[in-house]
């Protein structure tokens, strides 16, 4: 490898090999797993596109596509194909309807599933906390919501992601979910939004809308848990399945120490109801935020 970085064939390779998104993430894969020339590939881009940013960052970021070089305030102007429309202007009070929404887990024979009723100009964030709360989810994980192609992620991911290889690019566009309410998103029945939460257990949730109802003068908006099923699973336990596995735990007679332990640990040794769902916890849970609204 040594003696190919002056060869300016493979240098062209491996730049054809990181305008590529599919190809760049093959690489990237092979990294993680390990791979030690994919791995000195990859030290020999970063250090080529350092040297371009150096020389002359104009070039090194029209090179890059790892490189984010696009402007925020141009991106909240997106259109594609009539389907989502990003950074259209706030909803005045007067044009902010009911939304009645369903969430549900997906990837799972269990019914786990929650209906809620939120003001059409909810924040994604402050929306992402409550599916978190309604849902049951703790809070410990960062989430996103997918639109199509658009990916919206907390400050923090966003941000984060932006100064990585390889993300932000390919197929899915990224975006800061502080910026965006649900209206942005031209959210209408019969269109669903995927709500990803722990990217690494990958609790993935279906969301859509059931009804739309305009408010009465001068009434409130407020956010209330109508119905629900299903317990949700613990946190940390491996996805749909690891908590698969779980749930074939409790129905056996006889259970090893390890095996009990295992279960206590999650809270699921003793009388653990998988469709249990407490929609008056729920809804004290959201008291709080309507005092927000």
């Amino acid at each position: 490898m040594a003696n190919k970085k002056n060869d300016a064939k493979f240098v062209s390779e491996l730049l054809d090999v990181a305008k590529d998104p599919e190809k760049f993430h093959t690489l990237l894969k092979k990294v993680v797993d390990g791979d030690k020339n994919a791995i000195e590939q990859l030290r020999f881009y970063l250090e080529i596109t350092d040297k371009m940013q150096q020389e002359n960052p104009d070039d090194a970021n029209d090179n890059s596509p790892m490189l984010d070089n696009e402007d925020d305030d141009a991106s909240e102007n997106y259109e594609e194909d009539g389907l989502f429309y990003i950074g259209s202007e706030t909803l005045k009070h007067d044009d902010v309807k009911e939304l009645h929404l369903r969430i549900k887990l997906n990837n799972t024979d269990l019914k786990i599933w929650r209906e809620l009723k939120v003001p059409s100009n909810i924040s994604l964030p402050t929306l992402a906390e409550i599916l978190l709360d309604v849902m049951g989810w703790t809070h410990e994980h960062l989430y996103q919501f997918v639109v199509g192609d658009d990916v919206f992620k907390t400050s923090y991911a966003y941000n984060d992601s932006k100064s990585m290889i390889g993300f932000g690019r390919g197929r899915f566009r990224e975006y800061d979910m502080t910026k965006y309410t649900l209206s942005d998103l031209n959210f209408e029945k019969g269109k669903r939004i995927r709500f990803e939460y722990d990217f690494g257990d990958s609790w993935q949730h279906d969301l859509w809308i059931k009804g739309v109802r305009e408010y009465n003068n001068g009434e409130k908006p407020t956010i209330i848990c109508v119905k629900g099923q299903g317990a949700c699973p613990p946190e940390n336990c491996g996805g749909v399945w690891g908590y698969s596995d779980l749930l074939e735990l409790t129905k056996k007679k006889k259970l090893t120490a390890d095996e009990k332990e295992e279960l206590e640990g999650y809270d699921m040794l003793e009388d653990f109801d998988p469709d249990y769902f407490d929609i008056d916890f729920a809804n004290v849970l959201l008291k709080k935020w309507n005092g927000q609204l």
